[in-house]
């Protein structure tokens, strides 16, 4: 079943579809692009065409019984460094649209604004998609735009895709129904996962893009689950974390850079002791291997507070870790 249909298709909307089709596919038919467009005929393709190339992707055709529509040149989807009042106007209707239920194409609408926002915020170039923190990731950063513009066809067209994933324990293949691309630190896809068959696990999952191994679109479709909220998944500031209340005691000079960077909300820096170098830190942070990152960042500079539960592990995790080190001295 192709992508809901349009009574009069946007075209501009079409055209963007058509671009990361031809960045999801080596070399694909016109055929098989009205299909995952929802064209009926293939009658507009090369009104698309024409009209991406008067933008500067010039689409070329190789004849034959294994050839099609492909992509001359390389790049992201150009990204305009929009105004600071470009900027507000788009956030302030990115909430609009996750308040109203009525909107036609609502969830359409919220990935191209979403997508303008990051891209604005970041000037996304190729070098920094394969970014992770500070360092470079191993994969190169053409294996990430690609599985970037197969995941993207994949929400497009609601189809299926088949992953080869990197987990903490050991790699698994999944089958996932793609619903939205999002970035938070790096490039991550919020997918319902079929692999998961414990029901006391979250539905949908998220999966990193640079620890896909392998990938595959499928043609099967998937239906949207009806109970699927993206305001329960995302707010105007990316994607919704548990919040936790951190609390640190930093020793030494390290401590005196701490507000420089406003690592959460609500965030205060205190000198204790200005003569022993003692600084507190508090605030309001998301996501638990970030939080743990940031503590592990200082070694043995930086004492947790609160939560206790964070503080004990760390008590747990130094305990063990002297414990290697005496075992790889006694060996």
């Amino acid at each position: 079943m192709p992508i809901k249909k349009y009574d009069k298709p946007n075209k501009t909307i079409q055209c963007i579809r058509l671009l990361k089709i031809l960045k999801a596919k080596d070399i694909i038919k016109k055929e098989e692009i009205a299909y995952l467009l929802g064209e009926e005929t293939t009658r507009n393709i090369n009104n698309y065409k024409n009209t991406l190339y008067d933008a500067g992707y010039p689409i070329a055709y190789k004849p034959g019984k294994h050839g099609g529509y492909y992509l001359e040149v390389d790049g992201m989807l150009p990204a305009n460094n929009l105004s600071e009042f470009d900027l507000n106007s788009l956030s302030l209707a990115y909430e609009y649209l996750l308040k109203e239920s009525k909107v036609p194409n609502k969830n359409i609408l919220l990935d191209y604004i979403s997508n303008a926002l990051v891209e604005n915020k970041k000037l996304e170039s190729k070098s920094e998609l394969a970014l992770y923190g500070h360092f470079p990731l191993s994969m190169t950063n053409d294996e990430i735009e690609k599985r970037y513009y197969i995941i993207q066809t994949a929400i497009d067209s609601k189809k299926k895709v088949k992953i080869y994933y990197k987990g903490y324990n050991r790699d698994n293949y999944h089958i996932i129904h793609p619903y939205k691309l999002f970035k938070f630190n790096n490039w991550l896809v919020l997918a319902y996962d079929e692999s998961t068959n414990n029901k006391k696990l979250a539905k949908f999952s998220k999966f990193k893009l640079h620890r896909i191994k392998k990938i595959e679109l499928l043609e099967e479709d998937f239906l949207v689950d009806s109970e699927y909220k993206e305001e329960d998944y995302f707010d105007i500031k990316g994607t919704k974390e548990k919040t936790i209340h951190v609390k640190l005691r930093i020793y030494g000079g390290l401590g005196r850079m701490l507000d420089e960077k406003i690592y959460g909300e609500n965030q205060i820096v205190t000198c204790i002791s200005s003569r022993k170098k003692v600084y507190q830190f508090e605030a309001d942070m998301k996501g638990d291997m970030v939080i743990r990152k940031f503590i592990l960042s200082f070694g043995a500079k930086c004492e947790v507070i609160e939560p206790k539960e964070i503080r004990e592990e760390m008590i747990i995790n130094a305990k063990r870790t002297l414990r290697y080190y005496k075992k790889s001295e006694e060996n």
